[in-house]
């Protein structure tokens, strides 16, 4: 095995154990500890940039929250920029999607609730700025993109 194969598997293997914390409230996970490696390869193969740009988004709009999380403008960018996140991360949907519009607006108040308990702690700050290096590494170690994007 390739230096760079065995560098790039160890990535994966800790964005694996970084994953639950790295998804919004109302995601759904479809990879419940059953995708290989190899599959998250090939889905960064030829996604790795949006994934990049998309998390740094996600950042730069926590960032803003954080500052003012009373803000209704900020927290509707978050809630933007979280379809478009959940949109460039491998193996998840957005379960919000799938919530009826009389039920929504609950569910939109309790993550109004744990993004703003989130900026005292900034464990989600933290934890989206480590995936984002891991990324940056990957990318770097790897030929990825396979294709553009």
């Amino acid at each position: 095995m390739s230096d760079s194969r065995a560098a790039a598997e160890q990535i994966i293997d800790r964005i694996q154990y970084l994953r639950w914390t790295l998804l919004p409230p109302y995601t759904y996970n479809e990879d419940e500890d059953e995708k290989t490696v190899e599959e998250y390869l090939i889905f960064y193969s030829t996604n790795i940039n949006k994934c990049i740009e998309s998390v740094t988004l996600y950042i730069e709009a926590l960032r803003e929250f954080y500052r003012d999380t009373h803000s209704e403008t900020t927290f509707q960018e978050i809630m933007h920029i979280r379809e478009t996140y959940i949109g460039n991360f491998p193996f998840c949907y957005d379960e919000l999607e799938d919530e009826k519009d009389e039920e929504k607006p609950n569910f939109i108040e309790y993550m109004r609730s744990v993004y703003t308990k989130g900026a005292s702690n900034l464990f989600l700050l933290r934890t989206c700025l480590e995936y984002r290096d891991l990324l940056q590494e990957l990318k770097q170690k790897t030929r990825f993109p396979l294709t553009n994007n």
